[in-house]
């Protein structure tokens, strides 16, 4: 085995070092109460959109914080223990089961990289977003012919958020045209 072995590196107090530094330089987007302005990079290389779509669980948990997971019905045609728990509530037939199934659905999240157009310094940043934006980007795209992800001549996004919590609205509109940089 000792020969076997000898194959192998070693993960030196260095390579952690970059490792740890690699995994907190990646922020996230966040887009606050109110409006901001977002430039979407394009898609990367090789990809046709400039965001990847994943589901989510967010299952709340008493007296702690939700618990998040990708659901691995949607994501991999897996067993979900959430999708089961909705299917056995949803079969009962009950109003009330079925209003209480809704919260062991997944939901859908987009990623994608983004610039902050106020915060421009914190450069190139992954951002989440849910249907309603993604909605409005497609339409854009789609029915309007607007390539809002083109390096040169692309558009900001104009995002306006209102309301808390899962009463949150986003209505997001073309802004300014011109290059990303």
């Amino acid at each position: 085995m000792s020969t076997q072995l000898s194959k192998f590196g070693s993960f030196t107090k260095e390579a952690a070092k970059v490792e740890a530094a690699a995994g907190q330089s990646q922020e996230w987007l966040k887009i606050a109460p109110g409006t901001a302005i977002v430039r979407m990079l394009p898609p990367l290389a090789g990809k046709s959109s400039p965001w990847v779509t994943i589901y989510q669980h967010f299952i709340k948990v008493p007296g702690a914080k939700s618990v998040v997971f990708n659901c691995p019905r949607r994501m991999t045609n897996g067993r979900c223990p959430a999708c089961e728990k909705a299917d056995r509530l949803r079969a009962t037939g009950n109003p009330t089961d079925e209003r209480a199934s809704k919260e062991f659905n997944p939901s859908m999240r987009n990623i994608g990289f983004a610039i902050d157009r106020e915060n421009p310094e914190k450069g190139i940043q992954m951002f989440a977003f849910g249907a309603m934006i993604k909605k409005r980007l497609i339409h854009f795209r789609e029915k309007l012919d607007k390539d809002f992800t083109h390096p040169a001549e692309g558009f900001d996004l104009v995002i306006d958020r209102t309301g808390p919590g899962l009463d949150t609205e986003y209505q997001t509109d073309l802004g300014s045209q011109g290059p990303i940089t």
